[in-house]
């Protein structure tokens, strides 16, 4: 079954869920299939008869993408397999790591801003005296080990001098569950590493890193994962993203995109620094603020190729320049005569990525920095942009920043990009979270009333811009889990995609968003 059939068939079974019960009351070979449904009542039901020999417009696959946004516990504690919370020591109060406890005593472990391995500084242990551990330890749910199953750890470490460093994973009561000790040498930053099956099923475990001879040593990175993660992500997750069938994703977001720095990718994933603080209260609070960078440009790529998905990414256009936004194009699509098109085969991938849609930037009227939130400065940079990036890669479909929320149309920051840039973009952005309150008894009337209402707007936007449409975050709010509302709003909207979808030239369509926010829930490895 192609790609195409596959998204069909699950509307088919989105829909005939909505209206009740089923029931196949008869059908004639591979062609017609007639569903009785019990529509809630036993004296009254409805007849729907497909003819699979019958067909209609092609739906689009690019009308069911979804946002793979780095915020909240989208990848941390949900697409991402890592284990250990602020890894790099990013975080901080009081000059200690947050998320992390002394053993020992208290003031054995400071942040130390003078040694740094990955970003800005990292954590200094000091060992008073021959004998007793003191060290670092960290416990939360995602530490949870399952028996028969392999994990890895990778430790950071840098010494004064030759020291013994113990790694334990422990249960309750101190009950270990994973150790190893390892002889670390003097001098630069150096890697320690192990791989353990656990022999036990343990919620809540502790990582515990000691050493018991005097003097200091200072910890950069330290990582705990799943023996079978993809690409550092996690395999059941991944399992449940392919029962979605996600026509496309768009990364890295959102309104994270304005803070990703995507040349830091390319970087060993224990050396790129962690990216935040972002002030956006919203952006990152299961995390401190910080993102520690496992999902770079070529793991975004090898999980859009192993979900069968398209990719779109989104440009930074807040204090960054404008090389960096064409550099991205040029090692995702150049070939391998280019710069960056040679970095990418020569780290393994040798043909193109031959990312279509590109956003230049995202909800800057709100977000933008460094001036980027005024009308005129985007609509230059903007036009900057594109030029540098339509001069890598022509064929590129790019997205302007228009803002376009909840069908509202502000002239006042679309004209100024228009007028400078419009002929370089080929779509026009809207965002789009309802955020009513859905109370059980209205459901089916607000699924019919989500299409009503999107329709007009959708409508008035093609005519105000004269360009077509990239419905690139939508869903009834951001940031909730899944409910059976936003379900049925959900369907609502689909269904307007799936029939009108074409002749409103809405072209691309992304659900905000897969992990934790709506799709599925993600529950602690």
């Amino acid at each position: 079954m192609n790609k195409i059939m596959r998204r069909i068939s699950l509307i088919v079974v989105v829909f005939v869920a909505m209206l009740g019960p089923l029931s196949v009351a008869g059908k004639t070979p591979e062609a017609t299939v007639d569903m009785r449904l019990n529509a809630g009542r036993m004296d009254a039901g409805v007849e729907v008869t497909l003819n699979a020999l019958e067909q209609g417009a092609v739906i689009s696959p690019l009308l069911f993408g979804h946002n793979l946004e780095i915020t909240r516990r989208a990848v941390w504690s949900g697409l991402s397999a890592e284990m250990v919370a602020n890894r790099k020591f990013a975080a901080a109060k009081d000059n200690r790591p947050k998320r992390w406890e002394a053993v020992g005593a208290e003031d054995a472990v400071r942040i130390d801003s003078s040694v740094a391995y990955a970003g800005k500084q990292s954590a200094r242990i000091k060992v008073p005296a021959q004998g007793t551990p003191f060290g670092i330890r960290q416990q939360q749910d995602v530490l949870s080990v399952a028996k028969g199953k392999s994990y890895k750890f990778r430790v950071w470490v840098k010494s004064e001098a030759v020291r013994q460093l113990q790694m334990r994973v422990t249960g309750d009561s101190g009950k270990v569950i994973f150790e190893k000790k390892f002889t670390c040498r003097p001098g630069d930053w150096q890697l320690l590493s192990s791989e353990s099956v656990s022999r036990v099923t343990w919620t809540n475990s502790a990582l515990e890193i000691t050493s018991k001879e005097a003097g200091v040593f200072w910890l950069g990175a330290v990582s705990m994962l799943p023996g079978d993660a993809f690409h550092g992500m996690r395999r059941d997750v991944i399992a449940r993203l392919k029962q979605i069938k996600p026509g496309a994703f768009r990364f890295p977001g959102g309104c994270f995109a304005e803070f990703y720095r995507w040349q830091d990718g390319l970087l060993p994933v224990d050396q790129r620094p962690p990216i935040g603080p972002t002030g956006l209260s919203f952006l990152l609070p299961n995390s401190d603020d910080y993102d520690s960078h496992e999902i770079g440009i070529d793991e975004f790529m090898a999980l859009c190729r192993e979900l069968d998905a398209e990719p779109a990414i989104t440009l930074r256009v807040s204090e960054s320049p404008v090389e960096d936004a064409a550099s991205w194009v040029e090692y995702c699509n150049g070939d391998r005569s280019t710069k960056w098109g040679k970095i990418r085969a020569e780290r393994g991938q040798k043909e193109s990525y031959a990312v279509k849609t590109w956003f230049v930037g995202n909800e800057v009227y709100s977000f933008g920095r460094g001036g980027m939130n005024n009308p005129g400065n985007y609509a230059k940079k903007a036009k900057e942009v594109a030029e540098a990036v339509m001069k890598i890669d022509p064929a590129v479909n790019l997205v302007g920043c228009t803002d376009l929320v909840y069908g509202n149309i502000n002239k006042g920051w679309n004209d100024p990009l228009m007028a400078q840039a419009g002929s370089l973009m080929a779509y026009a952005s809207v965002h789009d979270y309802i955020q009513d309150s859905l109370r059980p008894a209205d459901l089916q009337a607000y699924a019919a009333a989500a299409t009503r209402h999107r329709k007009p707007a959708f409508e008035r936007i093609f005519k105000e811009l004269r360009k077509p449409i990239v419905y690139d975050e939508w869903n009834t709010a951001w940031g909730g889990a899944g409910s059976v509302g936003m379900g049925f709003c959900v369907a609502g909207v689909l269904n307007l995609l799936c029939r009108e979808g074409a002749d409103l030239n809405i072209r691309e369509a992304y659900y905000f968003q897969p992990v934790t926010e709506g799709a599925i829930t993600v529950k602690p490895l």
